[in-house]
């Protein structure tokens, strides 16, 4: 059962990152709603990154198999869904850089003490933008804990990354 939707899993994913299973579909609208934290332990992710669950599809597939009469709840028919290619790799829209830092906001309380929302990702303290990209992140002494998001990989202007002192 999905700790998310309460119901049976259809498509059961595990987040790659916390090993929790969840329904891909809850879990996807979870990140994209709360950014990349565990649904259960609310913890900070690195990455959104999600792969199917094949032992937990067969033990749902075994419980149809001896149930052949019933059709679980919230299911419209008795059929797992076939899995998804969305693996929760964050995508930004053509937010670029700046969703690359809303998404770590979103998952750091300490960034989200100093970077208001009401302030564009450039006016941000510590942050330093030419033409949209981020070209310097200085963010010595924030108080920053737990991993630096994978998608900073992704900033290609990047010339500094100030992280002393966290």
């Amino acid at each position: 059962m999905c700790p998310i939707t309460r119901t049976m899993f259809r498509d059961p994913v595990m987040v790659v990152e916390s090993g929790h299973t969840y329904e891909r579909s809850a879990v996807l609208a979870h990140f994209r709603r709360n950014g990349a934290k565990d649904p259960l332990t609310r913890r900070a992710l690195s990455s959104t990154k999600v792969m199917t669950n094949w032992a937990m599809r067969n033990v749902v597939q075994d419980w149809l198999d001896k149930h052949p009469g019933v059709t679980p709840d919230g299911w419209d028919s008795r059929e797992l869904l076939e899995p998804s290619k969305d693996d929760g790799t964050r995508t930004f829209n053509g937010e670029g850089d700046v969703g690359v830092l809303r998404t770590w906001r979103a998952m750091c309380p300490a960034l989200q003490e100093r970077w208001s929302v009401n302030e564009q990702p450039g006016e941000w303290e510590g942050v330093t933008m030419v033409h949209g990209r981020v070209v310097q992140l200085e963010l010595e002494e924030f108080g920053l804990t737990g991993a630096v998001p994978a998608e900073v990989g992704s900033l290609s202007a990047l010339m500094e990354l100030g992280l002393y002192e966290n």
